[in-house]
């Protein structure tokens, strides 16, 4: 994986040669050659001119060091004239024959000029090669910065690290929400499912550049995979408390992070909240409109067990258009739907289908076309053995 990091690096460092970007004058930046011709000791001239010569016909990273090679003489040339010069510096690091000449260049060239994109690649590529992922990052977070308009290329290729464990804790520390990048990578990492577990062990890890969009994104993320454990974990790093998983009881109404707590609807006529002291929930279901308003997930470990629905829903006619569901985290239809009744349900559950650790508990309403809306509160949701 470090080696695709390392060919996406001198890929953009290919990339900013084609471009042919500016550094000074207009002069040197839309010709070279005869600004070089003109004033022999331009530098930006010379720098100009060797980074065009550099990225013609060249097309993989062999065809790169071989070029450089080539321009070792007209590189020290610049260097001469230009001592800053990033060109000059990147074409020589290239060219270099052993790592240690590399590393020696790099720690000089790094001490006078950090923002060329050719230079930061070719001093990634380096601390890649070494294995040294707290340089790497540390490089590639100046290069993001300076560079946004690469972010999208190096994004998909910089996650690709996240399976490599022993890189998880540099990367944490590094990507760390002192930039704006930060967060929009772990917001774009985030959606490819294969790396919800590392991201769970980079969040365990430390605070990172995370925030409740992303932790909201990753649990879905870990549900999908079915590491409910790991998500448990999350959980109880994100919220400090542990989940309602399991154990006897009542319910809170918390929604913070589901499906440890509620997912609750919120359509135009169709939605459900918690009241401003949090001690019960508001429905409301207006005509033609229903489904499943409120869900969360428990882990009643063995039955037979009851669940109680305390509530005060209306009108009292219509309160039987209210379900309360239970399912198979992994089935799509409950094994157990039950309609409410006038104050208070108590459901009898007398065994659980095999395999079935997780149930998610829902409740399912509807006021038909025509009917007033079905309106009230669910005071308490409780697990009784």
């Amino acid at each position: 994986m470090t080696r695709v990091l390392s060919l996406a690096v001198l890929g953009l460092a290919l990339a900013a040669l084609l471009a042919v970007q500016a550094i000074s004058s207009v002069l040197s930046n839309r010709n070279p050659d005869l600004a070089s011709q003109i004033i022999p000791f331009n530098g930006t001239a010379l720098q100009a001119k060797l980074r065009t010569q550099l990225g013609q016909e060249v097309t993989s990273e062999s065809d790169l060091r071989a070029r450089a090679r080539e321009l070792l003489p007209a590189a020290s040339e610049a260097f001469r004239s230009d001592p800053l010069g990033p060109t000059a510096y990147s074409i020589a690091i290239l060219a270099a024959e052993s790592d240690q000449q590399r590393r020696v260049l790099i720690d000089s060239a790094g001490k006078l000029n950090r923002r060329a994109l050719l230079l930061q690649g070719v001093t990634l590529d380096m601390f890649l090669r070494d294995g040294d992922f707290a340089q790497s990052f540390a490089t590639l977070d100046r290069m993001l910065k300076v560079h946004p308009e690469r972010r999208p290329v190096m994004f998909p290729v910089l996650a690709q690290t996240l399976q490599q464990e022993e890189a998880l804790p540099v990367l944490v520390n590094v990507v760390d929400g002192s930039s704006d990048w930060h967060i929009e990578f772990y917001q774009t990492a985030v959606r490819d499912d294969v790396n919800a577990v590392p991201l769970a062990r980079m969040r365990l890890g430390g605070d990172g550049a995370f925030n409740e969009d992303f932790d909201r994104a990753l649990m879905r993320a870990l549900m999908r995979q079915g590491e409910i454990d790991v998500a448990s974990a999350v959980y109880r790093e994100v919220t400090g408390a542990s989940s309602q998983l399991a154990g006897d009881g009542a319910l809170d109404w918390s929604t913070r992070l589901a499906p440890f707590d509620w997912q609750l609807a919120d359509e135009g006529g169709y939605r459900a909240q918690p009241s401003p002291d949090g001690s019960e929930l508001e429905l409301l279901i207006r005509g033609g409109k229903g489904g499943l308003i409120a869900e969360r997930m428990i882990s009643p470990g063995s039955a037979p067990f009851s669940v109680s629905v305390d509530h005060q829903l209306g009108p009292a006619d219509q309160v039987r258009d209210a379900r309360l569901e239970l399912r198979c985290i992994d089935a799509t239809e409950p094994f157990i739907s039950e309609r409410f009744v006038p104050g208070n349900l108590t459901v009898s559950v007398t065994s659980l289908p095999n395999g079935c650790n997780y149930v998610m508990l829902g409740v399912n309403a509807r006021a038909w076309s025509g009917k007033p809306s079905l309106t009230g509160t669910i005071q308490q949701i409780s697990l009784i053995r």
